[in-house]
């Protein structure tokens, strides 16, 4: 409403008469003189050398065929686009920013599993190392634990670091 309101103020300014001032001053180096008649002294006046000139002009719109109306439609239609793509990009970002915070909750909540899991793997191999030491595992079966609690070690800082790149770029946003 505002930006018609600033179209329609700008716009219907083409209908105020406009004012035009202009000057100019000249000196001539040489004037026509004509000679005297004996019996009409100061028939001819003399001519001066400088000369002034002042002129003030006045235009109004009387009719402009539906020039500014027609302006004021097309720029309302620009006007209207610009919001539109406005909305559209706003749309589009709102989007974005969904998309960004629920891969954020993922995160998290694959943060929460995975230190369950390195959780309940360390409680297992505590019980892991008591059957190794008492001869009833193989070392390999306790290798085997222990590389997946590495692996899911591994696969935290993964998520920790796709965690923090994702609140950078909602920052940005």
């Amino acid at each position: 409403t505002n930006q018609r309101q600033l179209i329609n103020e700008t716009l219907n300014k083409n209908y105020l008469p406009k004012l035009n001032l202009s000057g100019q001053a000249t000196y001539q180096s040489e004037v026509v003189t004509f000679p005297e008649i004996p019996t009409m002294p100061g028939f001819f006046p003399e001519f001066p050398q400088d000369n002034y000139n002042v002129e003030l002009g006045v235009n109004q719109i009387i009719w402009d065929g539906g020039a500014i109306k027609s302006t004021k439609a097309s720029q309302y239609a620009a006007n209207d686009v610009e919001i539109q793509k406005l909305n559209v990009e706003t749309y589009g970002l709102i989007g974005k920013i969904n998309q960004l915070y629920t891969n954020y909750l993922y995160l998290i909540k694959s943060n929460d599993i995975i230190h369950l899991s390195i959780n309940e793997l360390e409680k297992n191999i505590k019980i892991l190392n008591s059957a190794y030491e008492n001869g009833t595992l193989l070392k390999s079966d306790l290798n085997n634990v222990n590389a997946e609690k590495l692996k899911l070690q591994k696969e935290l800082i993964r998520v920790e670091s796709a965690r923090l790149n994702l609140i950078r770029s909602l920052n940005i946003i």
